[in-house]
């Protein structure tokens, strides 16, 4: 073969593989484009789900300002119904009662803690009687922190049962 047919052939097959790998490189800065795209309407999403959850936690802690927060009386007769109704079946202050024994049940909690932390209810004011069968309640390691509904039952004499109904860790 000539040398020039050689030098020809070998500059055809170094530009098909430039071109190739061109083709390839662009192929891939597309998906990671979307990819990335994908990444931010998730984490919108998670925003968006987090604002959510915050205001739903202010309107909550606002609420049990309003119809059982300390020093104040129940607003509603229906409130008044519920408290009487677990004060009769052995609970001598309902509210500060549930907080307290569901902070000794962190097993109701469906999720690990991180780093070493426990999951727990660690704050009482992070308790909020809903009526009188579920409460809303924070729960934390130290390092990440959720939110879940929890159902109890009270039976005569005051011992106190619980159920998770809902749980959810903010990420």
């Amino acid at each position: 073969m000539r040398p020039s047919l050689i030098f020809l052939l070998v500059l055809l097959t170094l530009l098909l593989g430039l071109v190739l790998a061109w083709q390839y490189t662009g192929n891939r800065a597309h998906r990671v484009a979307a990819q990335a795209r994908q990444t931010e309407q998730r984490l919108l999403v998670t925003q968006d789900s987090l604002r959510t959850l915050l205001a739903a936690q202010d309107s909550l802690r606002a609420l049990a300002g309003r119809t059982h927060g300390e020093g104040t009386t129940p607003s509603s007769l229906a409130w008044r119904l519920d408290l009487d109704e677990l004060r009769d079946l052995g609970l001598a202050d309902p509210v500060a009662m549930l907080r307290a024994d569901l902070m000794r049940h962190p097993e109701l909690i469906p999720y690990k803690g991180v780093l070493g932390g426990r999951m727990g209810f660690y704050s009482p004011g992070d308790i909020v009687l809903l009526n009188s069968r579920w409460v809303y309640a924070r729960f934390n390691d130290g390092h990440i922190v959720g939110f879940g509904i929890f159902e109890f039952s009270v039976a005569p004499g005051g011992r106190i049962r619980w159920k998770t109904v809902a749980a959810m860790l903010l990420e």
